[in-house]
């Protein structure tokens, strides 16, 4: 992390807007538990008028690594304080939509991060022990995990496969041929089963629950 010489005032605007900022509304589906994800614009929803009405304002810069992109978050104060951090990405695959994706999910998880916002209830369902119907068994997962982690199949090899084939089979479903295969088609994929390695199961299951559901004629 990096900041200005002196924070005070800074620290002062951010406790001010930190009362004001309500929880992000998670407006993406999640068809197993029944509940939503909040996407990037509704991050920004939620933090941009209290920060701004204390003068306060973010940017957020990329960069080029060589394995792939770090984005960085800049809290800045109109006093010309701020402080920043710095978050890596790693693509599933180095092209444009690749590193489009991931920018866009270091974006989120970065803004969240340093406004201190978070999505609302993001714990209802563990709470209630409402795991929707024919949903995964939820795991426990390390804090810090991202939460789309634990309605992927834990297990490994061919059951995690066979798993993972399965829950692919239902977003196709919720979100219509013409999404699905556009995914999984800018990731270099042409079917679920040519997806074998666990990263780019979570990064493309995650992008499809991040999907809207698709529009009945």
């Amino acid at each position: 992390m990096e900041m200005s010489d002196t924070i005070a005032k800074l620290a002062v605007a951010l406790c001010k807007a930190q009362k004001e900022i309500k929880g992000a509304v998670k407006d993406s589906k999640n068809p197993f538990f029944k509940s939503d994800y909040a996407d990037l614009s509704s991050v920004w929803d939620a933090i941009r008028v209290p920060l701004t009405s204390n003068g306060l304002s973010v940017t957020q810069l990329m960069d080029v690594a060589p394995d792939g992109v770090i984005i960085e978050t800049v809290l800045l104060h109109e006093s010309g304080e701020y402080i920043s951090g710095k978050l890596f990405m790693k693509p599933v695959k180095n092209d444009p939509q690749g590193i489009g994706s991931a920018i866009t999910y270091g974006r989120r998880y970065g803004l969240q991060a340093i406004a201190g916002v978070c999505p609302e209830d993001d714990d209802g369902n563990k709470a209630s022990g409402n795991k929707g119907e024919d949903s995964p068994p939820l795991r426990e997962t390390p804090v810090g995990e991202p939460p789309f982690k634990r309605i992927l199949p834990p297990a490994s090899g061919e059951t995690q496969n066979f798993e993972f084939l399965k829950v692919m089979a239902k977003q196709k479903v919720r979100v219509g041929d013409s999404q699905y295969y556009n995914i999984l088609g800018v990731h270099g994929f042409k079917h679920a089963n040519e997806i074998t390695d666990r990263t780019s199961q979570e990064t493309i299951f995650k992008i499809l629950l991040d999907l809207p559901d698709k529009k009945e004629a």
